[in-house]
């Protein structure tokens, strides 16, 4: 499958000291964005200050891994606390990797206009959700390889995982 012609703008703050995939982040917006035109911003936060974001805006007292803001109709923003996301993807026994574009995705998916407030709307998330990472990491094979950050130690288990 094609890449498509990216739409939209996307701008990359990591605020924190750990690594972000960027390249790949770039591949899952121009994957996700091919029906969309919107200029988003992904920002990288730590624990505390996506405790305080996720208090201010959803009364929920606790770090997020994912805050999605929809700004008007042409803007919004992906908050992702890369902390949050290594703990959990060595809880799901997943690569760091993955999972930061996941929520990113996920993230992007709620500034689309998906939510998973009830069990349709959940499993249509989800459906797009694994569409899209799945040609994230098979659609374009020589992409893949040559955007990946192989200094990533988890870096061997994505590519055994979705590359044959």
């Amino acid at each position: 499958m094609p890449l498509g012609k990216k739409t939209g703008s996307l701008a990359i703050l990591n605020k924190t000291a750990k690594h972000i995939p960027r390249s790949l982040l770039e591949r899952v917006f121009c994957i996700a964005s091919k029906k969309h035109t919107m200029e988003v911003s992904v920002v990288f936060l730590g624990d505390e200050a996506t405790r305080v974001l996720n208090n201010m805006w959803r009364k929920i007292d606790k770090r997020a891994n994912v805050l999605a803001f929809r700004l008007d109709t042409g803007t919004g923003e992906v908050v992702i606390n890369p902390y949050e996301a290594e703990r959990e993807s060595r809880r799901l026994g997943m690569p760091y990797t993955e999972r930061v574009l996941y929520l990113f995705l996920h993230g992007l998916l709620h500034l689309y206009g998906y939510d998973h407030h009830t069990k349709k709307d959940a499993n249509r998330m989800e459906r797009k959700e694994k569409e899209y990472m799945q040609v994230v990491f098979t659609g374009d094979k020589l992409y893949v390889q040559m955007s990946f950050d192989l200094e990533t130690p988890s870096s061997d288990g994505v590519l055994k995982k979705y590359i044959r």
